[in-house]
């Protein structure tokens, strides 16, 4: 059974104006399928639709069901932060997501902070570690530079690390590391900006009304 011919049937059972199904079904189906998502619709198509739909299409299912996050196309500037954020949620993050996202990112960002943290997770999950290393506790690693300090922290973890060491305006060897390494650790100390750094950009990736808000989505609930 083709979508369409699944969509109509859909349609018509709610008994909708055909005037409406035809709009609805033309622009590439946008409209139908933001409603088929908001109405937990065909949802063996999502896999499909989170990479080659349009992008309110792809915003709604990532909001929607996070699990998709990974599969966003790194077409707009809001799918790019929230994959950054997916990414900084995790100790191991998917290194194909990983790379993907790294291989995006302007060079002009490289001195960012959370950038930084995500390319020294990249380098624990692409290397192994030295002999040396092996035996180093997590204050040596620090002190030697090496980004296996970072290994069981989320991103997010070693961006706050990071940010003590900056604020603390001492160098690498002076500052307390165990004490910003154990506040990182501390579930009361996470940064309140966590949760949705982003807040304004999709304010500007879709500056105008959504087709997904328009009167059909409701109906197919």
């Amino acid at each position: 059974m083709t979508m369409q011919t699944t969509v109509n049937k859909l349609l018509n059972s709610i008994a909708i104006d055909n005037n409406v199904v035809q709009n609805a079904l033309g622009n590439d189906n946008e409209v139908i399928q933001c409603a088929c998502v908001r109405g937990g619709h065909l949802k063996w198509k999502y896999e499909d639709w989170v990479q080659h739909s349009k992008p309110s299409v792809r915003k709604l299912i990532a909001e929607t069901y996070p699990e998709y996050i990974p599969l966003l196309p790194f077409k707009t500037d809001w799918e790019l932060n929230e994959v950054k954020n997916y990414l900084l949620e995790h100790s191991k993050p998917k290194l194909e997501v990983l790379e993907k996202f790294l291989a995006k990112v302007d060079p002009a960002q490289n001195h960012n902070t959370e950038i930084i943290a995500l390319q020294l997770k990249h380098k624990t999950l692409t290397r192994g570690m030295t002999t040396i290393e092996k035996t180093m506790s997590l204050t040596q690693l620090w002190q030697s530079g090496s980004p296996f300090w970072t290994e069981k922290l989320t991103g997010y973890q070693i961006v706050d690390v990071l940010y003590a060491h900056s604020w603390s305006d001492k160098l690498r060897n002076e500052f307390d590391f165990e004490k910003a390494y154990n506040n990182a650790n501390n579930p009361l100390n996470q940064r309140l900006t966590r949760a949705r750094p982003y807040l304004n950009t999709d304010e500007i990736l879709l500056n105008e009304e959504s087709k997904c808000d328009k009167i059909l989505t409701p109906l197919i609930y």
